[in-house]
């Protein structure tokens, strides 16, 4: 049985997400190119077909964010690993989009709640 882990960072250099409080939400997305004919028949064509992945947290520690605003602020695709129910591991270049968090403080340590990441396949 697999732990459905995830790993996120620069080719050759991912690293492990947190699983804690985490739900993972993936979808296709079809790049298509629609219109209308002279008669009026709606005619489309499919380019290509990609994954796009939704990442959440309930609440993450400080340093879990800073890795995640780490990857982000590289500017850089970003390779994306996700481990599925049979063990395969399968491998997507990304593009992670901005995100925002609500900071929380519990005693003495810092959380963040509300922070969800989106990726999409390149």
């Amino acid at each position: 049985m697999t732990q459905g882990r995830i790993w996120l960072g620069k080719a050759g250099d991912e690293q492990l997400m947190p699983q804690l409080n985490r739900k993972i939400t993936e979808r296709d997305i079809e790049i298509s190119v629609s219109n209308r004919t002279a008669s009026g028949r709606y005619v489309e064509e499919i380019k290509a077909r990609k994954k796009g992945f939704t990442i959440s947290y309930g609440e993450i520690k400080q340093s879990d964010l800073d890795i995640l605003l780490e990857l982000y602020e590289t500017g850089e695709f970003l390779s994306f690993k996700i481990e599925r129910q049979d063990g395969i591991i399968d491998t997507y270049e990304v593009k992670m989009n901005p995100f925002s968090r609500e900071r929380l403080k519990i005693a003495t340590r810092w959380y963040y709640s509300g922070v969800t990441i989106l990726l999409e396949e390149v």
